[in-house]
């Protein structure tokens, strides 16, 4: 595995500018950055997801093994930050309009396409005659249980969504920055909430150990202006927070296992370490952009070919072959996802909100805010 690490490094080498002295890069918050970070972390993902299949215990896979090990939940991050901090921007720009459409435009828009996957992955599961309780499969549907594919990351996604909807509904009388600041802190306390309901339920640690992050990504929405003016008016004010978010990072990582507010803590400070190296290095691969525009079905269709290729006794003989069939059926899968039911739902979602802007316009009750 440690030569298709490499091979990503290669890609993220490729093109990549890095600003002079003094200098900073001024798109490191744009969608197509994003989309480049989203795309590292997503391709290891793919190669974590895969070791679930098989066991490596090849020369060339140690080195990978301490980087995953190392890494950890880390590979979401930058997912729920940015996440976190388009949600902030968008209620910013929309106001409380916006704030009305998450339940259907953000939430069951992309519950919908889940559904249509976890449903994919159901049929292969009775045509390979993996069985399921009725309840397990009921609750496949919204993250919190897995016919097979990945499970945890999108019922977080899912109650993110809902908290942001709850907070902002909550503070809609308050206008301005003091409603986005209101909302924010409501998003930690109710966030905070979910995780602790989580310990309670008993869910495993990776379910919720990065949920703290999504608010974080608002947070920064609201102080980027600050934060760059902090960081951009001296070299050594930039260099000395570097200094200090690493050494955070060094001495959580080593308590990370304490507690999960250490764990916070530490996440907090790899995003962290993650936005201030982007504001100076810019990525600018399009493989890499590729697979970061086309994260969710990358990253919920690329476990039918391990499963598939684990249930014929494949992946153990042919383990390194197996993992590029793996990554080419992934990127095939994706094309045909999308151009198929990413399209039908855009679609399908357009026509809707079409229809609630001519109510907006025509006066009708669907379209008051008050």
């Amino acid at each position: 595995m440690l030569f298709f690490l490499l091979l990503l490094v290669v890609l993220m080498v490729t093109d990549m500018e890095i600003a002079p002295l003094g200098a900073y890069q001024e798109d490191y918050m744009s969608r197509k950055q994003n989309n480049c970070i989203k795309g590292i972390f997503i391709l290891l993902i793919l190669m974590s997801h895969y070791t679930q299949y098989c066991d490596l215990g090849g020369p060339f896979d140690a080195a990978y093994w301490a980087a995953r090990m190392h890494i950890g939940q880390g590979v979401v991050a930058m997912f729920l930050f940015y996440s976190g901090y388009g949600m902030m921007e968008s209620i910013r720009k929309k106001g409380f309009p916006y704030v009305r459409r998450i339940p259907v435009f953000r939430f069951l828009k992309v519950w919908w396409n889940f559904f249509l996957a976890v449903l994919c992955y159901l049929v292969m599961d009775l045509i390979l005659q993996i069985h399921y309780p009725g309840t397990h499969i009921l609750l496949s549907f919204v993250g919190y249980k897995s016919l097979g594919n990945s499970d945890w990351y999108m019922f977080a996604i899912f109650v993110l969504y809902l908290l942001t909807f709850l907070a902002f509904f909550l503070v809609k009388w308050k206008d301005g920055m003091a409603g986005y600041i209101a909302g924010t802190v409501l998003m930690f306390l109710l966030t905070t909430g979910a995780v602790y309901w989580e310990i309670r339920m008993g869910r495993s640690p990776w379910t919720y150990n990065t949920m703290l992050i999504y608010p974080l990504g608002m947070a920064f929405s609201l102080l980027r202006p600050k934060v760059e003016a902090l960081l951009t008016k001296d070299g050594l004010i930039y260099g000395a927070v570097f200094l200090a978010v690493m050494l955070v990072y060094m001495y959580s990582y080593i308590h990370r296992g304490d507690r999960f507010m250490i764990y916070t803590v530490w996440v907090y400070a790899f995003t962290a370490a993650i936005l201030l190296l982007t504001m100076k290095v810019s990525f600018k691969s399009w493989v890499l952009e590729w697979f970061g525009k086309n994260l969710f079905w990358v990253y919920i269709l690329q476990r039918i070919p391990m499963i598939l290729l684990e249930h014929f006794g494949m992946i153990d003989r042919h383990r390194y072959f197996c993992f590029v069939i793996v990554f080419i059926t992934t990127i095939c899968l994706t094309l045909l996802f999308d151009r198929t039911v990413g399209k039908a739902t855009n679609d399908l979602f357009a026509k809707l909100d079409s229809r609630t802007a001519a109510g907006q316009s025509n006066g009708s009750p669907q379209g008051t805010d008050k």
